[in-house]
């Protein structure tokens, strides 16, 4: 069982916290240092993950903010190696299904993963930053979720996204 951590006038310290600190740094809630040391920037960082993942914001790492943080996606993008794995896949499917296409779906977030998510990010209003954190993560689980109950027949969904796509590739070239 995980040890609960909060700030403590003597600070906690251990691997629990650096793996704490981590998690939050790369769920997108940044600690200042990744050191052990429960501070006050660990501190904040986990009081804005428990606010943003409508947990009791108190800034104990107890059970639940342990669960929510072990249950959370990573934030990907383009990096130098390139980041990979089955998130990267489901994401670059999750993209493609919806009409913005990736290219190979490899499980490598690259340049054409990069540029899916920006034309997603901004098809759909949300910051254009070409990184996948909470908040494209949960549009996308929003609407392919919606997308997988509907009774549209998918395809139709998959040619009204690529019409969508040619006509505004056929607007920027000026036809």
């Amino acid at each position: 069982m995980d040890r609960i951590l909060q700030l403590s006038k003597t600070m906690m310290r251990g691997e629990d916290v650096r793996d704490l600190q981590q998690k939050l740094t790369n769920l997108g809630f940044p600690c200042e240092e990744i050191d052990g040391i429960f501070g006050p920037e660990s501190l904040q960082a986990v009081k804005s993950f428990q606010k943003h993942y409508k947990l009791i914001v108190d800034g104990i790492v107890g059970p639940q903010t342990w669960d929510s943080l072990n249950n959370s996606e990573r934030i990907l993008k383009l990096t130098k190696p390139m980041m990979s794995g089955e998130d990267v896949r489901d994401l670059q499917q999750k993209l493609s299904s919806l009409g913005h296409p990736c290219g190979l779906i490899d499980g490598i977030f690259g340049p054409e993963t990069l540029q899916a998510v920006k034309s997603y990010q901004k098809f759909y209003k949300l910051s254009v930053d070409g990184m996948v954190g909470p908040e494209t993560w949960d549009s996308l689980k929003s609407l392919t979720e919606n997308v997988k109950n509907s009774d549209y027949p998918k395809e139709d969904i998959q040619i009204k996204t690529t019409e969508q796509q040619a006509g505004k590739v056929w607007r920027e070239i000026g036809l």
